[in-house]
């Protein structure tokens, strides 16, 4: 037999009295988180089949269209790393040609389509001109950059091209 302690009617002094046995299974417990315990147990044997169904049929349409996020994201991703690339391969051709400022740059300088190395799908293209306004000692410079880019499912070919002027000292 469980045994508590309570308080007399007067609060002086502890007595031992017994403990009801049915109902109380957890130490401590309350009369409110009993009931509570008891109408989940009733909820969860409750459920009928067509809830279940229901339930579950929307728990595959939030996690459905959480995964279709992830391919948006790859496709993102992709996309971004192409373009970081491209950026990149742009910049290094211009640096390379900024180089030669001490000489005019003519159609010698042109480079013609061709893969750039280290980076398959990738092909660069450099046209070299005199400026044709005022100030003849200018060279145009022209960088393109073409690619494949396949993210999207479908085969398609992107361009980019920089120009700038560079001074001939």
């Amino acid at each position: 037999m469980h045994l508590i302690f309570g308080r007399s009617p007067l609060g002086a002094r502890l007595t031992a009295k017994p403990r009801e046995a049915e109902g109380r299974h957890f130490s401590g417990s309350t009369g409110r988180s009993r009931v509570f315990i008891k109408t989940i147990c009733r909820f969860i044997k409750s459920l009928s089949l067509i809830e279940v169904c229901v339930a579950i049929a929307l728990l595959a349409m939030v996690l459905g269209s959480m995964v279709s996020l992830f391919g948006q994201g790859f496709m993102a991703g992709k996309k971004t790393k192409d373009k970081a690339i491209v950026y990149n391969l742009l910049r290094e051709e211009l640096e390379n040609k900024s180089t030669k400022s001490l000489f005019p740059l003519t159609s010698s300088d042109n480079i013609s389509w061709g893969n750039v190395t280290g980076f398959p799908g990738f092909a660069r293209q450099v046209n070299c001109s005199a400026y044709p306004g005022y100030p003849s000692n200018l060279s145009m410079i022209n960088v393109t950059v073409g690619w494949e880019c396949n993210a999207t499912g479908g085969n398609c070919s992107k361009n980019m091209t920089v120009r700038t002027l560079q001074a001939i000292y």
